[in-house]
């Protein structure tokens, strides 16, 4: 049922899904600066009367700046794959597609993110978003790998499983944080970035090892 035999014989290009990635996020990153509002103020306002109507932009712009560093983390670990996967098949082209769809649900995500800043309610719905994507790109890995997809360098092997590991180590700060966001909501949004640096130490301890 789920066999489509013209697929089978039209070659898929890697570089048509790289270009369609890299024009997702790049809409999605400008479409979150658009819940910064700038204050409806008079030309001649006094610099105190514009910084105090900026207050209320403040959690708009901690969002803006966290979903750039995460989706760019994102983007960043996407291209990456891409350097040791060869060639793609219409699985890894759907599941791309999955991936890329909750991308796009990233600016929604940042204005619950930056509208209930504080709450549980959205920093679950935050984090559970990033958590989706993260679960999409370790299928996009696995997929590409099970198939048989990723070159043969045999000289990457240290470097394509700390890859490996290191989109693994991403996805479980993620749901780490979702999981805590109910009891610490304050804090737990700093998990994810402490888990990637912890993770990046290891990896230069590892390639030094290896050089």
């Amino acid at each position: 049922m789920f066999q489509d035999p013209l697929v089978a014989r039209v070659p898929l290009s890697k570089h048509r899904l790289e270009a369609l990635a890299d024009g997702v996020f790049a809409i999605a990153v400008t479409l979150i600066v658009l819940e910064i509002k700038v204050p409806d103020l008079p030309r001649n306002a006094s610099m105190d009367v514009i910084m105090h109507a900026l207050k209320p932009q403040i959690p708009a712009l901690f969002a803006y700046l966290v979903t750039f560093m995460i989706c760019g983390t994102f983007w960043f670990l996407h291209q990456m794959s891409f350097h040791w996967i060869a060639r793609i098949d219409r699985g890894l082209v759907f599941i791309n597609i999955g991936y890329l769809m909750f991308v796009s649900l990233m600016p929604f995500s940042t204005s619950m993110f930056a509208h209930f800043l504080g709450s549980p309610a959205g920093e679950i719905f935050y984090f559970g978003n990033a958590t989706v994507i993260a679960v999409f790109l370790n299928l996009h890995w696995w997929h590409a790998q099970r198939r048989g997809f990723l070159t043969e360098d045999d000289g990457a092997h240290v470097e394509r499983k700390l890859f490996q590991q290191r989109i693994q180590v991403f996805l479980l700060a993620f749901v780490v944080t979702t999981a805590l966001t109910p009891l610490i909501p304050q804090w737990v949004g700093i998990a994810p970035g402490v888990v990637v640096l912890l993770q990046r130490r290891r990896e230069r301890r590892l390639l030094a090892v290896k050089a």
